[in-house]
């Protein structure tokens, strides 16, 4: 977990890539936790080549799950 990201935002963040691997991946053996935590730190193309953790930082942790969820659908902005 990242030390300035709420607990409950974390939680939530993580709890919403479990249910999109459930939903549209292949559950068994994925660690959400440990993806999110490697993900976070690398660039991505939706958020302007910023790093998820960027946003996390600065409270807007609707947009990190936004772009999550336009992953599950393929509809990136």
């Amino acid at each position: 977990m990242v030390k300035h990201v709420h607990e409950a935002v974390w939680n939530k963040l993580v709890n919403l890539v479990q249910k999109m691997v459930n939903e549209s991946g292949e559950p068994e053996g994925f660690d959400a936790k440990r993806w999110l935590c490697t993900w976070q730190h690398e660039e991505v193309p939706s958020l302007g080549w910023k790093k998820p953790v960027t946003y996390l930082a600065a409270d807007r942790e609707e947009l990190v799950a936004l772009t999550l969820q336009s992953m599950q659908t393929g509809a990136y902005r």
